[in-house]
């Protein structure tokens, strides 16, 4: 199902449309905002992939466009999410740059980021430092 997330709908398996592509945004979206329940919005901020968790130590995480990351290893924190799939999951999301809210996931270094808004804002000391 992961796979099949990230590719749009379409099951790499069988390439077949399997969900309507105009569902996968919302999908996603719902995965991010509540898929590790009271843990989601630290999962966006530190991991930043939409990801949904299982009561059982599951957590499946999706990478739009590439893949997925599956992990199962219970046990459960507090929010009731598996802490070493978590861990798992960040720790190659991070080696990835795989985190969908880092300047880094989409070819941007920051260091030239950052050099680039002082730039476009009139920084006089803005200097590119990458």
């Amino acid at each position: 199902m992961g796979a099949t997330l990230a590719n749009n709908g379409i099951n790499p398996a069988i390439s077949a449309q399997v969900v309507k592509a105009e569902y996968i945004p919302h999908a996603l979206a719902t995965m991010t905002m509540a898929g590790l329940r009271d843990g989601s919005g630290g999962w966006a901020w530190h991991v930043g992939l939409p990801a949904k968790s299982g009561v059982d130590g599951g957590i499946l995480a999706v990478v739009p466009g590439k893949g997925a990351i599956t992990v199962f290893v219970p046990p459960l924190d507090e929010a009731g999410n598996s802490v070493k799939a978590q861990e798992v999951i960040e720790y190659v999301a991070n080696e990835l740059n795989y985190n969908m809210y880092s300047p880094a996931s989409v070819g941007l270094e920051v260091g030239s980021l950052f050099w680039k808004i002082g730039h476009l804002v009139g920084w006089p000391d803005a200097q590119p430092n990458y």
